[in-house]
Protein backbone atom coordinates (compact mmCIF):
# COMPACT_ATOMS: atom_id res chain seq x y z
CA UNK A 1 0.00 0.00 0.00
CA UNK A 2 2.51 2.59 0.69
CA UNK A 3 4.18 1.74 -2.49
CA UNK A 4 1.50 2.35 -4.35
CA UNK A 5 1.10 5.76 -2.89
CA UNK A 6 4.63 6.65 -2.96
CA UNK A 7 4.13 5.65 -7.19
CA UNK A 8 0.83 7.39 -6.81
CA UNK A 9 2.58 10.73 -6.14
CA UNK A 10 5.68 10.07 -8.12
CA UNK A 11 3.51 9.91 -10.93
CA UNK A 12 1.50 13.25 -9.98
CA UNK A 13 4.62 15.15 -10.00
CA UNK A 14 5.71 13.72 -13.11
CA UNK A 15 2.85 15.10 -14.33
CA UNK A 16 2.45 18.28 -13.24
CA UNK A 17 5.89 18.65 -14.45
CA UNK A 18 5.66 17.83 -17.59
CA UNK A 19 2.76 20.58 -17.94
CA UNK A 20 4.89 23.03 -16.55
CA UNK A 21 4.44 26.25 -14.01
CA UNK A 22 5.71 30.04 -13.73
CA UNK A 23 5.01 32.92 -11.71
CA UNK A 24 5.45 36.35 -11.81
CA UNK A 25 5.72 39.59 -9.65
CA UNK A 26 3.65 41.99 -12.07
CA UNK A 27 5.07 44.80 -10.51
CA UNK A 28 7.20 48.00 -12.00
CA UNK A 29 7.97 50.13 -9.06
CA UNK A 30 11.20 48.99 -7.92
CA UNK A 31 13.96 47.60 -10.94
CA UNK A 32 12.11 48.49 -13.94
CA UNK A 33 12.71 51.56 -15.69
CA UNK A 34 9.80 51.67 -17.77
CA UNK A 35 6.10 51.70 -17.19
CA UNK A 36 2.65 52.09 -19.06
CA UNK A 37 2.00 55.21 -20.76
CA UNK A 38 -0.89 57.29 -22.81
CA UNK A 39 -0.24 58.57 -26.53
CA UNK A 40 3.36 58.56 -26.61
CA UNK A 41 6.00 56.69 -24.28
CA UNK A 42 7.25 58.66 -21.00
CA UNK A 43 3.40 60.17 -21.14
CA UNK A 44 2.79 57.49 -18.03
CA UNK A 45 -0.84 57.12 -17.51
CA UNK A 46 -2.97 56.79 -14.00
CA UNK A 47 -6.65 55.75 -14.29
CA UNK A 48 -8.90 53.24 -14.68
CA UNK A 49 -7.08 49.89 -16.63
CA UNK A 50 -7.58 45.99 -17.69
CA UNK A 51 -5.07 43.86 -18.73
CA UNK A 52 -3.84 40.73 -19.87
CA UNK A 53 -1.43 38.48 -19.49
CA UNK A 54 0.03 35.88 -22.25
CA UNK A 55 3.36 33.93 -22.52
CA UNK A 56 5.12 32.30 -25.04
CA UNK A 57 7.50 29.31 -23.82
CA UNK A 58 10.67 27.89 -25.80
CA UNK A 59 11.07 30.80 -27.37
CA UNK A 60 14.66 32.72 -27.86
CA UNK A 61 13.02 35.57 -28.72
CA UNK A 62 10.40 38.31 -29.30
CA UNK A 63 8.27 37.39 -32.43
CA UNK A 64 7.92 40.37 -35.31
CA UNK A 65 5.12 42.04 -35.37
CA UNK A 66 4.22 42.90 -31.72
CA UNK A 67 6.42 45.58 -30.76
CA UNK A 68 6.87 47.43 -33.89
CA UNK A 69 5.99 51.33 -34.59
CA UNK A 70 3.61 53.27 -33.10
CA UNK A 71 0.08 53.38 -34.55
CA UNK A 72 -3.81 53.69 -34.10
CA UNK A 73 -3.51 50.10 -35.56
CA UNK A 74 -1.04 48.34 -33.86
CA UNK A 75 -2.65 47.34 -30.89
CA UNK A 76 -5.19 44.81 -32.26
CA UNK A 77 -2.55 43.97 -35.25
CA UNK A 78 -0.06 43.15 -32.18
CA UNK A 79 -2.85 41.09 -30.22
CA UNK A 80 -3.70 38.95 -32.92
CA UNK A 81 -0.26 38.44 -33.87
CA UNK A 82 -0.10 36.80 -30.27
CA UNK A 83 -2.67 34.61 -30.80
CA UNK A 84 -1.09 33.50 -34.11
CA UNK A 85 2.20 32.92 -32.91
CA UNK A 86 1.10 30.54 -29.97
CA UNK A 87 0.98 32.60 -27.47
CA UNK A 88 -1.18 31.63 -24.57
CA UNK A 89 -3.50 33.85 -22.13
CA UNK A 90 -2.93 33.37 -18.66
CA UNK A 91 -4.67 36.06 -16.35
CA UNK A 92 -7.14 38.80 -16.83
CA UNK A 93 -7.26 42.16 -14.77
CA UNK A 94 -10.09 43.78 -15.14
CA UNK A 95 -11.74 47.38 -14.14
CA UNK A 96 -8.03 48.13 -12.12
CA UNK A 97 -7.04 51.45 -10.54
CA UNK A 98 -3.27 52.66 -11.61
CA UNK A 99 -2.98 54.94 -8.80
CA UNK A 100 0.75 56.22 -9.36
CA UNK A 101 1.43 56.70 -12.94
CA UNK A 102 3.12 54.20 -14.95
CA UNK A 103 3.14 51.71 -12.56
CA UNK A 104 1.67 48.23 -12.05
CA UNK A 105 1.25 46.69 -8.53
CA UNK A 106 -0.95 43.52 -9.18
CA UNK A 107 1.41 40.85 -7.30
CA UNK A 108 2.06 37.36 -7.86
CA UNK A 109 0.57 35.97 -11.36
CA UNK A 110 0.86 32.28 -11.70
CA UNK A 111 1.18 31.05 -15.42
CA UNK A 112 -0.07 27.40 -15.68
CA UNK A 113 0.87 26.93 -19.16
CA UNK A 114 4.85 27.83 -18.97
CA UNK A 115 7.18 24.66 -20.33
CA UNK A 116 9.64 23.31 -18.68
CA UNK A 117 8.73 24.97 -15.18
CA UNK A 118 10.43 27.87 -13.86
CA UNK A 119 11.51 28.90 -17.70
CA UNK A 120 12.11 31.93 -18.79
CA UNK A 121 9.42 32.80 -21.46
CA UNK A 122 7.89 35.32 -23.56
CA UNK A 123 6.08 37.16 -21.37
CA UNK A 124 3.61 39.57 -23.14
CA UNK A 125 0.95 42.55 -21.46
CA UNK A 126 -2.18 43.84 -23.08
CA UNK A 127 -3.50 46.96 -21.39
CA UNK A 128 -6.33 49.23 -22.32
CA UNK A 129 -7.72 52.50 -20.60
CA UNK A 130 -11.36 51.07 -19.59
CA UNK A 131 -13.31 49.34 -17.13
CA UNK A 132 -14.11 46.76 -19.93
CA UNK A 133 -13.30 42.48 -18.72
CA UNK A 134 -11.23 41.23 -21.44
CA UNK A 135 -10.28 42.42 -24.98
CA UNK A 136 -12.88 40.25 -26.48
CA UNK A 137 -15.50 42.79 -24.37
CA UNK A 138 -13.63 45.48 -25.97
CA UNK A 139 -13.88 45.11 -29.07
CA UNK A 140 -17.38 44.03 -28.77
CA UNK A 141 -18.36 47.42 -27.40
CA UNK A 142 -15.55 49.94 -27.85
CA UNK A 143 -16.02 53.31 -26.09
CA UNK A 144 -14.83 57.33 -27.13
CA UNK A 145 -11.82 57.84 -25.91
CA UNK A 146 -10.33 54.23 -26.43
CA UNK A 147 -6.61 53.41 -26.44
CA UNK A 148 -4.96 50.21 -26.06
CA UNK A 149 -1.13 48.99 -26.30
CA UNK A 150 0.52 45.20 -26.31
CA UNK A 151 4.26 45.06 -25.32
CA UNK A 152 6.40 41.60 -25.20
CA UNK A 153 9.65 40.87 -23.71
CA UNK A 154 11.54 37.73 -22.30
CA UNK A 155 11.60 37.22 -18.64
CA UNK A 156 12.59 34.51 -15.78
CA UNK A 157 9.68 32.55 -14.26
CA UNK A 158 9.83 30.98 -10.95
CA UNK A 159 8.33 27.20 -10.48
CA UNK A 160 5.66 28.09 -7.83
CA UNK A 161 4.84 23.90 -7.29
CA UNK A 162 8.37 23.74 -5.97
CA UNK A 163 8.47 22.76 -2.60
CA UNK A 164 8.97 25.41 -0.87
CA UNK A 165 8.10 27.52 -4.17
CA UNK A 166 10.69 30.36 -4.81
CA UNK A 167 9.62 34.11 -4.68
CA UNK A 168 8.42 35.30 -8.41
CA UNK A 169 11.01 37.20 -10.61
CA UNK A 170 9.79 40.65 -10.92
CA UNK A 171 9.43 42.11 -14.36
CA UNK A 172 13.39 42.62 -15.45
CA UNK A 173 12.92 41.88 -18.93
CA UNK A 174 10.72 44.96 -19.37
CA UNK A 175 13.66 47.03 -19.38
CA UNK A 176 14.83 45.37 -22.82
CA UNK A 177 11.58 46.64 -24.62
CA UNK A 178 10.59 50.66 -23.77
CA UNK A 179 7.14 51.45 -22.35
CA UNK A 180 3.85 49.95 -23.14
CA UNK A 181 2.24 52.64 -24.52
CA UNK A 182 -1.70 52.74 -24.81
CA UNK A 183 -2.04 54.49 -28.80
CA UNK A 184 -5.32 55.78 -29.46
CA UNK A 185 -8.14 52.67 -31.47
CA UNK A 186 -10.11 53.46 -33.84
CA UNK A 187 -13.94 54.11 -33.42
CA UNK A 188 -15.81 51.31 -32.55
CA UNK A 189 -16.93 50.05 -36.50
CA UNK A 190 -13.23 50.11 -37.19
CA UNK A 191 -12.26 48.38 -34.61
CA UNK A 192 -14.14 45.23 -34.52
CA UNK A 193 -14.09 45.32 -39.01
CA UNK A 194 -9.88 45.48 -38.09
CA UNK A 195 -10.32 42.58 -35.38
CA UNK A 196 -11.73 40.57 -37.63
CA UNK A 197 -9.59 41.51 -40.97
CA UNK A 198 -5.89 40.87 -38.66
CA UNK A 199 -7.41 37.10 -37.36
CA UNK A 200 -8.39 36.22 -40.75
CA UNK A 201 -5.40 37.53 -41.89
CA UNK A 202 -2.98 36.09 -39.14
CA UNK A 203 -4.76 32.35 -39.39
CA UNK A 204 -4.13 32.68 -43.56
CA UNK A 205 -0.96 33.81 -42.72
CA UNK A 206 0.31 31.43 -40.55
CA UNK A 207 -0.49 28.89 -42.90
CA UNK A 208 1.38 29.84 -45.66
CA UNK A 209 -2.06 31.13 -48.03
CA UNK A 210 -1.59 34.49 -47.24
CA UNK A 211 2.02 36.05 -47.81
CA UNK A 212 2.27 39.72 -46.54
CA UNK A 213 3.39 41.82 -43.80
CA UNK A 214 0.47 42.68 -41.60
CA UNK A 215 2.62 45.54 -39.67
CA UNK A 216 2.49 47.75 -43.12
CA UNK A 217 -1.06 47.47 -43.45
CA UNK A 218 -2.92 50.47 -43.23
CA UNK A 219 -6.70 51.37 -42.71
CA UNK A 220 -9.35 53.73 -44.22
CA UNK A 221 -8.03 57.61 -43.15
CA UNK A 222 -10.64 58.61 -40.11
CA UNK A 223 -9.76 61.09 -37.68
CA UNK A 224 -9.72 59.45 -34.00
CA UNK A 225 -8.90 62.05 -32.19
CA UNK A 226 -11.32 63.80 -29.71
CA UNK A 227 -12.98 66.75 -31.07
CA UNK A 228 -12.72 70.20 -29.84
CA UNK A 229 -15.20 71.28 -27.12
CA UNK A 230 -15.62 67.50 -25.74
CA UNK A 231 -16.66 67.51 -22.43
CA UNK A 232 -14.62 68.11 -19.34
CA UNK A 233 -16.75 66.44 -17.14
CA UNK A 234 -14.06 63.72 -15.98
CA UNK A 235 -10.90 65.96 -15.47
CA UNK A 236 -9.20 65.02 -12.34
CA UNK A 237 -9.93 67.67 -9.33
CA UNK A 238 -7.41 70.96 -9.08
CA UNK A 239 -5.82 69.82 -13.05
CA UNK A 240 -4.61 72.65 -14.74
CA UNK A 241 -6.92 73.99 -17.18
CA UNK A 242 -5.92 74.17 -21.38
CA UNK A 243 -7.44 73.66 -24.31
CA UNK A 244 -8.61 70.25 -25.88
CA UNK A 245 -5.40 68.26 -26.75
CA UNK A 246 -5.33 65.21 -29.03
CA UNK A 247 -5.69 61.90 -27.24
CA UNK A 248 -6.90 58.80 -25.41
CA UNK A 249 -7.88 59.70 -22.26
CA UNK A 250 -10.10 62.95 -20.37
CA UNK A 251 -8.09 63.49 -18.62
CA UNK A 252 -4.14 63.49 -20.13
CA UNK A 253 -0.88 62.87 -18.06
CA UNK A 254 1.99 64.59 -19.09
CA UNK A 255 5.53 64.13 -16.91
CA UNK A 256 7.14 67.12 -15.87
CA UNK A 257 10.76 66.61 -16.92
CA UNK A 258 12.49 67.28 -13.74
CA UNK A 259 14.55 64.29 -12.70
CA UNK A 260 14.46 60.23 -14.28
CA UNK A 261 12.34 57.55 -13.81
CA UNK A 262 8.40 58.17 -13.35
CA UNK A 263 8.26 61.07 -12.03
CA UNK A 264 5.35 63.48 -10.71
CA UNK A 265 2.94 64.12 -13.32
CA UNK A 266 0.93 67.06 -14.37
CA UNK A 267 -2.58 66.41 -15.17
CA UNK A 268 -4.05 68.47 -18.34
CA UNK A 269 -7.75 69.03 -18.62
CA UNK A 270 -8.87 68.08 -22.31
Amino acid sequence: MKRLVLTSLAALAIAAGARGQGSINLDNSSGVNYGVAVDYPGNYYAGVFGMEVWELSGAASVPAGINFAAGAANAGTAYYTLIADGFKKEATFANQFMSRPGTLSLGEVDLPDVTPAGSTVVLALVAWNTSASSWAALVANPPPNLCAGVIAFLNPTANYSAVPPPPPPNLTGWNSAGDLVMWPIPEPGALALASMGLAALLFFHRRGLVVMNISTMTFAARDFWRRQGASDEHTLHGSVQTPALDGCAPARQVREFAGQGRGPLVSLRR
